[in-house]
């Protein structure tokens, strides 16, 4: 449950790491990537991945 995968949001690269928080959520992504995409213009899935993504990933300073 500490334990994830996630993949680079610029790279095509998977990185293992350690959450900060458990959750069952195992895998993560960033569905706008490096695109100049908003979060208003995904669907509900993809804004829920989004926020995922950014509450493990990039707010604990990884993928940069």
């Amino acid at each position: 449950m500490f334990c994830g995968v996630y993949q680079h949001d610029e790279f095509p690269e998977k990185h293992f790491f350690i959450k900060h928080r458990p959750t069952w959520k195992w895998t993560f992504y960033s569905p706008i990537g490096m695109s100049d995409k908003k979060i208003e213009e995904l669907s509900e899935q993809e804004k829920r991945e989004q926020k995922y993504f950014n509450e493990f990933v990039l707010d604990q300073g990884l993928s940069q």
